[in-house]
């Protein structure tokens, strides 16, 4: 890293954008070591990921941005 000219610093925040299997797997190995939110479109599921995910904030919403 010193070589390369690269810091080497902590992640202590992280945004995952889809509730899909990967995104679940994810968030329940993340959520316990860092800051995690998950954003999710489907309201039902993004309901069910929050009662399944216990530290990570499930936000309902698109993560799409349109028009730029």
């Amino acid at each position: 890293m010193l070589l390369a000219g690269k810091q080497k610093y902590e992640v202590k925040n992280a945004m995952i954008l889809g509730g899909s299997r990967i995104g679940q797997k994810t968030a329940m190995e993340l959520g316990r070591k860092m800051n995690l939110k998950l954003l999710e479109i489907d309201k039902e599921k993004s309901l069910k990921l929050a009662d399944s995910l216990q530290d990570t904030l499930v936000i309902n919403g698109d993560g799409v941005i349109k028009n730029c």
